[in-house]
């Protein structure tokens, strides 16, 4: 039975999609403005295959997540949650899930976002700062932080690294299909669930 429940940050509980975007603009060759078809396709094709398709380097990536960083903490104060999420979040709380975040975000940035939307008491863990590659060991981590068994833990996230760190740390995931990637790629990876709402989340939080 579920006892803590992990969440992901951004794209899954915070909208900062357009930031991420701008910074991924910035990387992009002679920093082309992307068209609706392109973020389409940003949403709804694996990492190696975007990168390629817009002609970034993988040697890019630590700057576009250094760039991304920079952004996030300048524009914290203006990222709105995800519409449903804030409801969502406090019913987990009161139905009495332990909740946590770990997220590449700083923990700054999410402990300012949480207190600015009175969230922060749904929280028990926030956990900033993850590379882009720990989720598996921060996940495990958490556990031992909360002594928690993997059986007990569900996470949730928006990409395909956020289901293959869980599937890696032997605990089940639900994907978000309103965060950074599509429902396509997302199903790729096999999560326990896959929802497309906050209501739905919660649902599948108290049956998975």
């Amino acid at each position: 039975m579920t006892q803590l429940v992990v969440f992901d940050f951004d794209g899954t509980i915070a909208d900062s999609f357009g930031i991420i975007l701008a910074a991924f603009e910035e990387l992009v060759p002679q920093k082309k403005k992307l068209t609706q078809e392109d973020v389409q396709f940003l949403r709804n094709k694996p990492y190696r295959e975007l990168l390629k398709h817009f002609g970034v380097s993988w040697v890019k990536v630590p700057g576009l997540v250094i760039k991304g960083k920079s952004m996030l903490t300048k524009s914290i104060e203006t990222v709105q949650p995800f519409k449903g999420m804030p409801e969502a979040l406090k019913q987990l709380h009161e139905l009495g899930f332990s909740m946590a975040i770990i997220s590449s975000n700083s923990t700054v940035n999410i402990n300012k976002f949480l207190n600015k939307h009175d969230l922060r008491e749904c929280f028990q863990h926030v956990q900033g700062n993850i590379s882009l590659l720990g989720k598996t060991k921060a996940i495990n981590a958490m556990m031992k932080r909360t002594s928690s068994a993997a059986n007990e833990v569900l996470y949730v996230g928006d990409e395909p690294r956020d289901i293959d760190a869980a599937h890696k740390a032997r605990v089940k995931c639900i994907a978000v299909t309103w965060g950074f990637i599509g429902e396509p790629v997302l199903k790729t990876h096999n999560p326990a669930r896959l929802v497309d709402t906050p209501k739905e989340l919660v649902q599948a939080v108290r049956t998975v």
